[in-house]
């Protein structure tokens, strides 16, 4: 399988697990080709590359007898990565089915202790030195100096989150300035339901950062109970990336 060499493998990242912490072992197998417009079934994980958290235990992604992703933690973290990078200013929608059997408790999209979701699907955007200053640019520099990659340049993550009485819809996160929170849904109301989501990757990277992305994005999958301690299962049907 080929596998997205920029993103690291083994990364608590702007993910969502702390501050950008790459191992040493980083990717670096030859890049995927630009991809216009996919769909993944879930029928097998062949196309997605596990992404796991140092010192930390693993979530667990598995292919349900109906074809679904289940997505399970119990005070976890790790992510899954799709190998097919797109180009979001060509293929601008990013749509999702999903389902959520439990929040957390403890569960706050505002803290560091409660920054942890049964679901997140997050859009990673390549670093592009052109969007950055001459001191980002020392600092990604640097990254790729000790780990052997750059880290992603931002991410949006689109969670299903624990509270529903959140101030906005888009959240910093916690961890890092790097990142933004967009809560898709929230609360008790829509658990162990299926639910479509739709959402325009460029239009929401606007509102979250006041700039345009860069070129190049892939997009991966984290269930995460580390901060809270607790458990959550849940699934993804399908999720598609398309023009319009």
């Amino acid at each position: 399988m080929t596998i997205i060499h920029w993103l690291p493998r083994l990364t608590a990242m702007v993910l969502g697990g702390g501050l950008f912490f790459i191992s040493a072992q980083a990717i670096s197998t030859q890049p995927t080709t630009l991809t216009p417009l996919f769909v993944e079934d879930f029928d097998q994980k062949d196309n997605w590359e596990p992404l796991d958290f140092p010192l930390q235990s693993h979530s667990a992604y598995d292919i349900t007898p109906e074809g679904y992703l289940r997505a399970s933690s119990d005070n976890s973290v790790s992510a899954i990565v799709l190998a097919k990078r797109f180009e979001p200013a060509v293929t601008p929608m990013l749509s999702w089915r999903w389902n959520v059997d439990n929040t957390f408790t403890k569960g706050n999209a505002e803290e560091k202790s409660g920054d942890d979701f049964p679901l997140r699907v997050s859009v990673c955007f390549k670093f592009d030195p052109k969007k950055v200053n001459a001191n980002e640019r020392r600092w990604f520099k640097m990254q790729k100096l000790v780990w052997g990659d750059y880290p992603p340049y931002r991410v949006l993550h689109y969670v299903y989150a624990s509270r529903d009485d959140l101030p906005s819809d888009i959240l910093p996160c916690p961890y890092s300035e790097r990142a933004r929170i967009i809560v898709k849904r929230s609360g008790q109301g829509d658990l162990q339901q299926w639910h479509e989501e739709r959402v325009d990757i460029m239009e929401d990277f606007r509102k979250a950062f006041g700039e345009e992305p860069p070129k190049e994005a892939v997009i991966s999958i984290m269930a995460d109970s580390d901060n809270t301690n607790e458990s959550s299962t849940a699934y993804v049907d399908w999720i598609q990336v398309s023009p319009n």
